[in-house]
């Protein structure tokens, strides 16, 4: 061990106090009222057993369940639009072209397609008033 966050002798403290928790005995009881009592490699809980015993409080387990079509492409409507926005006053040809992209994905599907083509219109006006504004300015 080096000399980083713990020394040696404190090392040696924790190592032996988890060696001797291990063989501590465990009193379990059973549905019968009896009581068994547990030690050694007893204690250690089988994949299972460890399943059962997990703190959801400080351990969340996050589900995420996948996007709808409906819900992606809203998604891309409203990035579409808002690249648009952004493009106009900062970085024009980067959040222009994120927009065409958002656009030109709302165009492969029936349902959006116009949604797509006013998309990749309004991002390139966007883009080019960003650029004109940004010569302006500059």
């Amino acid at each position: 061990m080096d000399d980083g966050i713990i020394n040696k002798d404190e090392f040696n403290d924790l190592k032996k106090s988890v060696l001797d928790n291990l063989n501590t005995p465990i009193l379990e009881k059973n549905d019968n009222k009896s009581v068994n009592v547990k030690t050694g490699e007893d204690n250690i809980p089988s994949h299972s057993e460890q399943s059962q015993f997990i703190d959801r409080s400080t351990n969340p387990v996050i589900e995420s369940k996948p996007m709808s079509e409906k819900d992606k492409n809203t998604l891309f409507i409203v990035l579409g639009y808002l690249c648009a926005a952004i493009a106009v006053l900062l970085i024009p040809v980067v959040f222009g072209a994120g927009g065409v992209i958002f656009g030109y994905l709302l165009t492969r599907k029936s349902k959006t397609q116009t949604n797509g083509v006013i998309i990749i219109i309004v991002n390139i006006a966007a883009t080019i008033i960003g650029m004109l504004l940004g010569y302006a300015l500059w």
